[in-house]
């Protein structure tokens, strides 16, 4: 009885062994459309070029605008620039103005269009 379980043993590793031979050896070839994904590949790549080639033209739109909006920056702080200078002097003519007293701002007013006080009846 006791070599019986050392036969098993050993008809059990033969059995092993034979299956592990038979899966490395034995390697049927996998029937497979490399045709179609060669195609898929192809048109993959053709569809990656094209996206290249917008976003190429992308980045250059992009930069021709980031330069006129440059350009606009430069002419918005000139504008303000000139707006400041007309405020300043406008308030400077102004605060002249509140400054006039009564008589002087008729005497303004009479020189400037020829009234008479006598005539305001």
């Amino acid at each position: 009885m006791k070599n019986k379980p050392d036969y098993v043993k050993y008809l059990v590793c033969i059995l092993l062994g034979a299956g592990l031979v038979y899966f490395l050896f034995n390697k049927t070839d996998i029937d497979v459309d490399i045709k179609a994904y060669q195609l898929k590949i192809e048109l993959l790549e053709q569809k990656i070029d094209s996206i290249e080639t917008q976003n190429d033209s992308l980045q250059i739109e992009k930069q021709e605008l980031f330069d006129k909006i440059q350009g606009y920056d430069i002419e918005i702080q000139n504008l303000n620039k000139k707006i400041y200078v007309i405020r300043k002097d406008y308030k400077k003519r102004l605060d002249a103005v509140n400054q006039f007293t009564d008589a002087e701002l008729q005497k303004f007013f009479s020189e400037r269009y020829s009234i008479d006080n006598d005539s305001i009846k």
